[in-house]
């Protein structure tokens, strides 16, 4: 089992959700006014480097933005 440790409101929801969708895997092992504390099975745990586009997809987005800047602001 792995014990997650977060203070971040957003995973702090991310994680309740998904304690109350599946209280068989994920459990609040501990909980603060701030922070909460949950224990998951470690195959559910899963840190990913941020993506790197190819120049042909790098293109392709910037086409797709210039078409989108028409209608409204587009942030690559």
């Amino acid at each position: 089992m792995a014990t997650v440790y977060s203070v971040n409101p957003a995973w702090i929801r991310e994680m309740d959700a998904l304690v109350q969708e599946f209280p068989d895997v994920f459990r609040i092992k501990r909980w603060m006014e701030i922070s909460k504390t949950y224990e998951m099975p470690k195959k559910y745990i899963r840190i990913g480097k941020p993506r790197e586009l190819s120049p042909a997809q790098r293109e392709n987005l910037e086409e797709m933005c210039g078409i989108k800047k028409q209608v409204q602001n587009c942030n690559i």
